[in-house]
């Protein structure tokens, strides 16, 4: 067998680009160059650039390909590239078939959707004007009695006084609800403090003495003048400016006695107080409170009417 440094000096002579020397044999890749026989390798018909494997022998043809069959994979070949190698060859490198290609998966990403929790701040609410529960900031209270004629004690007429009533079944909160007179604005008074349910509001003009045994809710001005014996048209509003209750006397007071001093009383209050017929005199039978003097009022002020149905 020949030496590896003949062998390879026979191949640069020959044209060969390029071997591989395996244990005494050699592997050539054909590249046509050449058309002639060799010593070097034997021709077993394989086509251009094929791979084939024969030991060493004379009578190959130049440019087949030959690997000895008894070349062992375990072998690890010496290369050697001739400096005539070619741009265009490619040495084929020999694949391990036994190799394990492992794929480490890329994480899948997890995403998490977060829902921002829309927090809302509690409004505040002004507690200077606030109502207890219990009390309810409007409901159906009505003009229920009128003394435009004042009492016996007041020679001037300046003793009169008015009646409200609450119908409904829980206390009304008065504040800010307005009594006044369509007629010219005198009264008008600006209410405060709460009417119970089913109770009343007393309202005297001047001071507290008008009824002198009745304490009133409210005691100061009429306006100029008071109540006008030829009549008004009086109006209870809510806090908010809506009307609750209206009494329309233009044309003159439905009932009531400037002579016997007699109170305008309301006969239900569940009826229209600008209806004529839900109206009547005090009858003198029923009465209550006393006037500044002490005698008895001709009317039923803070007190069910005597001519209540």
């Amino acid at each position: 067998m020949e030496d590896r440094e003949s062998i390879v000096n026979k191949l640069t002579a020959a044209g060969l680009s390029a071997s591989i020397v395996i244990g005494g044999f050699i592997l050539i890749q054909a590249t046509n160059f050449r058309d002639a026989s060799s010593d070097l390798v034997s021709g077993l018909g394989g086509a251009n650039g094929d791979m084939v494997t024969k030991e060493v022998t004379g009578g190959a043809m130049i440019g087949d390909t030959i690997v000895s069959p008894r070349v062992s994979p375990l072998l690890s070949p010496s290369v050697y590239v001739s400096p005539h190698l070619l741009p265009s060859l490619n040495p084929m490198p020999a694949i391990d078939n036994t190799s394990t290609i492992s794929v480490t998966p890329s994480p899948t990403p997890t995403i998490i959707v977060v829902t921002p929790t829309l927090s809302v701040s509690p409004s505040v609410t002004s507690t200077a004007d606030s109502v207890p529960s219990s009390i309810q900031s409007s409901g159906r209270v009505v003009i229920n009695e009128i003394a435009w004629m004042g009492t016996s004690a007041g020679k001037t007429g300046s003793d009169e006084w008015i009646e409200l009533y609450n119908t409904e079944n829980e206390d009304v909160n008065l504040s800010g609800w307005i009594l006044k007179s369509e007629t010219d604005d005198s009264p008008h008074i600006t209410l405060s403090g709460a009417i119970p349910a089913h109770g009343y509001y007393l309202l005297e003009r001047t001071d507290d003495t008008v009824i002198s045994d009745i304490k009133a809710n409210y005691t100061g001005s009429f306006g100029p003048g008071g109540l006008k014996n030829d009549g008004e048209i009086l109006i209870l509003q809510d806090k908010a400016g809506n009307i609750v209750d209206s009494v329309n006397c233009s044309k003159g007071w439905f009932y009531g006695d400037n002579i016997a001093k007699s109170s305008m009383e309301r006969r239900d209050s569940s009826v229209d107080g600008n209806n004529r017929s839900n109206w009547a005199s005090n009858n003198h039978t029923i009465r209550n409170g006393l006037d500044v003097n002490g005698s008895p009022i001709n009317g039923t002020p803070a007190h069910r009417n005597s001519a209540q149905i």
